[in-house]
């Protein structure tokens, strides 16, 4: 039997709001922790990655895991999702985002999450606009790998495959930390002090 909207879209605002709270967690705890061992890139890039490979875990069979417009965009274009529920799942998405942020500005100061910008990529400096952009489509095939292979290894009827589920949401450490580092697409790029 299928899931009821409403539990998929809960599922998708919770898996987002945790998946945002743990990693820009990371990135204001790095930040405001400069003089301690916090890990610096590999620390949010491990955040961010644990973090998604347990909320699919948890919460794929439900949604699809997707926790990102970019998945769910994607999905869409493959026509494995309605436009409607589409536009559903990413406004889910968006909320989650939000109350995430709202979360982290009541639980950690301004003085810890000012510095960081609440965990706001940017773009470093020293790679520019076009080597961000070059660096960032080089990744995007193995985005697109997961995102595709996601829905495949979250599905209620194959779940005799963890192992492999676990490997292939693996993938976003590794993107996380390079090359993705050099650009703004990615948490790894994010002001944390190495």
């Amino acid at each position: 039997m299928p899931n009821r909207l409403s539990s998929v879209l809960a599922a998708e605002t919770l898996g987002t709001f945790l998946f945002f709270f743990v990693g820009m967690g990371a990135v204001i705890l790095g930040g405001h922790l400069q003089g301690a061992d916090t890990g610096g890139v590999l620390g949010v890039a491990l955040a961010h990655g644990l973090a998604l490979a347990v909320l699919v875990s948890a919460l794929g069979a439900v949604s699809g895991g997707h926790f990102n417009p970019a998945v769910t965009f994607g999905v869409w274009l493959t026509g494995r999702i309605e436009p409607v529920r589409a536009g559903l799942y990413v406004l889910a998405q968006l909320a989650g985002a939000v109350l995430a942020a709202l979360a982290l500005r009541a639980v950690f100061n301004e003085a810890s999450w000012r510095p960081v910008e609440l965990g706001t990529p940017f773009l470093d400096p020293a790679i520019g606009v076009t080597g961000g952009r070059t660096t960032d489509s080089m990744v995007a095939p193995m985005r697109v790998a997961v995102a595709g292979a996601s829905p495949w290894t979250t599905s209620s009827k194959r779940t005799a495959f963890p192992a492999l589920r676990m490997m292939i949401r693996g993938a976003v450490v590794p993107d996380k930390v390079w090359p993705s580092s050099l650009a703004s697409m990615s948490s790894a790029s994010w002001k944390v002090p190495m």
